[in-house]
């Protein structure tokens, strides 16, 4: 009994002195969530909590949510928070606090929390100008944050905080809302075009606004959504003259172009509080196309193949057409064909200039390549690869294409037009590095890195064919 007595004395003398070597967490008297935008923020392995009635979170939310710059002081044991004109300098353990130059006094001092660095939450966020409410009902803070970008066009645009409530126009942003993980339930509307360009995202169930360039204003505003993303120059500037004095915000981004889809990202992502995901999403892209610029790069001008391409099904550009719409300069079809190491027989030519099929046959290239643009043909709803298969048959018996070296050597390829668009020019790439140079690309398999943009971003089985004959 006298054992069992000391035993408990000396862990409770020992409990009681835990706190003064600091190897006690800090009371955590409530864990709570944060929301920024009306997106749930993911703060990793330190969970939000209360301190002295305050929410405390990692420093590196807003460095991963904001875009902010975050640097550590190890000597100092000092961080500072780094907007685009905003900067918060914090020291552990520290009520003090500097502000753009000016002292502040902070209610909790930052603390180091497993290895993190823990900040108030409503200080740093209303350094930044935003507005921090608490949600007592669902232990919810929530940040609203109006959000000043510059979108596709160069325009400054301050955009409403907390939007959950959207149109779409463009297809493309669409399917980069999904990269970002924002809940499909923030699109109320589409275009026409963004229901049936990517039926993967499964937005058919959405309401229509028209098309993309000439969307229905009415409807618009019946649905009355808090924005309306659009491309940058369509459709033309009625959208805000119309739709904004309604309380619609008009942002403009295009996705469409392979040089500035990464900026474009990054702009939706910041208004979402989402720059962590982007920035594992470019990283991730970076990465699976690295290989096709590193293995190219010996190749001479001599050693590179001549390459025609042309979409097929688009209006009235089918084989047996008077005229062929192609692809020259400041087009992603132009910028995925010489990526993978070809020559467009079309690079001096700009945009989509029309040809006659004997020009095709002047400039007799090594390789043809097709985009296809008809559902049953190729993409995310064709089971087999009938009709594929009949398309390049016809392409290559064709009394032009027979006569050229790609023609009688049957290098004839059919890609799903999607993937030399710009938003997934750089996952065409692949196919066409394959089909040009197989020797030097025999260890990569498109397929797998397709497989893992739909599985690993999209959050989607991959499904179909979309490329023929596969590589």
């Amino acid at each position: 009994m006298k054992k069992k007595i000391c035993f408990l004395m000396i862990f409770v003398l020992l409990m009681s002195l835990l706190p003064a070597f600091g190897l006690a967490n800090p009371v955590k008297a409530q864990e709570t969530q944060v929301y920024l935008n009306g997106v749930k923020i993911n703060t990793g392995d330190v969970l939000p909590f209360i301190e002295n009635g305050r929410t405390m979170v990692p420093v590196r939310l807003f460095s991963e949510n904001l875009g902010a710059d975050v640097k550590w002081d190890d000597a100092t044991q000092a961080v500072t928070i780094q907007g685009e004109d905003v900067s918060v300098k914090l020291t552990i353990g520290k009520k003090e606090a500097v502000v753009n130059g000016k002292n502040k006094t902070l209610d909790v001092a930052p603390i180091v929390l497993s290895g993190r660095t823990i900040v108030p939450l409503r200080f740093i966020a209303e350094a930044f100008g935003a507005d921090v409410k608490w949600d007592k009902e669902t232990s919810r803070a929530v940040v609203v944050w109006n959000i000043k970008i510059k979108d596709s066009t160069g325009n400054d645009v301050t955009v409403p905080a907390g939007l959950n409530r959207l149109v779409i126009l463009n297809a493309n942003a669409a399917e980069a809302l999904r990269i970002l993980q924002i809940p499909d339930d923030f699109i109320i509307g589409v275009s026409d075009s963004t229901s049936s360009y990517s039926p993967y995202l499964g937005l058919d169930n959405k309401p229509s606004v028209g098309g993309a360039f000439k969307p229905s204003l009415e409807k618009i505003m019946e649905l009355k959504p808090q924005a309306v993303i659009a491309y940058g120059k369509y459709p033309d500037k009625t959208l805000e003259e119309k739709l904004e004095p309604a309380g619609i915000k008009v942002i403009r981004l295009d996705f469409f172009k392979p040089e500035t889809y990464n900026n474009d990202l990054k702009t939706l992502a910041k208004i979402f509080g989402r720059v962590k995901t982007a920035d594992e999403f470019m990283q991730w892209k970076a990465n699976a196309t690295a290989i096709v610029a590193d293995r190219i790069k010996s190749l001479n001008a001599e050693d590179k193949f001549k390459v025609f391409g042309m979409d097929i099904g688009m209006g009235n550009n089918s084989l047996t057409a008077t005229t062929w719409t192609i692809y020259g300069q400041n087009t992603s079809v132009h910028q995925g064909l010489e990526a993978a190491g070809g020559i467009n027989v079309a690079r001096d030519m700009k945009d989509y200039p029309k040809v006659n099929p004997e020009w095709v046959l002047e400039k007799n290239p090594d390789k043809i390549v097709l985009s296809a643009y008809e559902k049953d043909v190729l993409g995310y709803t064709v089971k087999d690869n009938t009709n594929v298969v009949k398309l390049r048959d016809s392409a290559i018996t064709n009394p032009v294409i027979s006569k050229t070296n790609a023609g009688k050597n049957k290098q004839v390829y059919i890609i799903e037009k999607h993937l030399l668009g710009g938003d997934k020019t750089y996952l065409g790439t692949l196919y066409l590095a394959k089909w040009f140079y197989p020797e030097r690309f025999k260890d990569v398999n498109p397929n797998q890195v397709l497989k893992e943009y739909f599985e690993k971003w999209l959050g989607i089985p991959m499904k179909g064919i979309w490329a023929y004959p596969e590589p």
